[in-house]
């Protein structure tokens, strides 16, 4: 799709009397094919350039086009993006509340702060893993980061939770990882200190994991109407607040539908290892 609407608003630009590039990796693109017949024809010569030969010939004032997305991170080249100063956006997708991301982890929760999952410098960073989290899903509470971007992007439409009509539309979280995908319910949203015991992960005891749930419910800005079991793993989406390093926005769901089990959600204990 991409591509194609490339390839379109060359041809656009073209019968205007302008010159038009279109940034791509050749040798990473999946429209191999797509490609092949567009490069064998004469008015495509020249016209497919890598983001960093873009990034060099890109003069003052030119028009960046940005086609099948509107999400920052998943353009070819942040560096060329963030050097233009007249970006124009056609795309087709809803930006409304979906948020369809790479869920990354790294050895720390510092580095996807600032790269992207094309582990590229970029203030817009990555939706991430806790570090300490295991990765299959299985602890009790799994924290996924994400910045809170004012075009919307990432997590930015988190805080639009604090609205009950917003989440009767959206009240699902969905996961898709190699086993399947995990749903989960939200049952809270609300503001939360980075102290509290939404970022304690250690709470092993179902006590301490009613504890937990008990919490959410109380600080919840809607009413779900959902009341959780510590036998049902939690995820808890955190964004910034704008209120300070010591605020977070959180989004809690309870997991309903595991691929581990057809009957059970992901509720049960991981087995311990030997």
């Amino acid at each position: 799709d991409a591509v194609g609407a490339a390839a379109g608003i060359c041809c656009a630009a073209r019968k205007r009397g302008k010159r038009a590039q279109i940034v791509i990796d050749l040798d990473k693109s999946a429209a191999e094919a797509l490609l092949g017949k567009l490069q064998a024809l004469p008015e495509y010569a020249g016209t497919f350039v890598s983001g960093g030969d873009a990034f060099v010939k890109m003069r003052p004032g030119a028009l960046l086009v940005v086609v099948d997305t509107n999400r920052p991170d998943l353009v070819e080249s942040q560096q060329v993006l963030e050097s233009c100063n007249r970006v124009a956006v056609i795309d087709h997708h809803r930006r409304a509340a979906e948020v369809n991301y790479p869920l990354l982890q790294a050895e720390d929760n510092q580095h996807y702060l600032n790269y992207t999952w094309k582990n590229e410098r970029s203030s817009v960073g990555s939706i991430f893993l806790e570090h300490t989290n295991k990765p299959d899903f299985s602890g009790f509470n799994t924290l996924i980061y994400g910045h809170q971007m004012a075009d919307g992007s990432m997590f930015g439409q988190l805080e639009r939770y604090r609205d009950q009509s917003f989440w009767e539309e959206h009240p699902n979280i969905y996961i898709a990882t190699k086993e399947g995908v995990f749903r989960y319910d939200v049952f809270a949203a609300f503001r939360v200190g980075i102290e509290d015991i939404v970022y304690q992960l250690d709470l092993e005891k179902r006590k301490a994991q009613q504890k937990l749930i008990d919490f959410c419910l109380e600080q919840s800005t809607i009413d779900t109407g959902i009341q959780p079991s510590p036998k049902e793993n939690v995820v808890t989406l955190s964004t910034c607040t704008g209120w300070g390093y010591s605020q977070r926005w959180v989004v809690v769901g309870t997991c309903t539908l595991s691929p581990r089990e057809d009957s059970e959600p992901a509720a049960s204990p991981a087995p311990k290892e030997s």
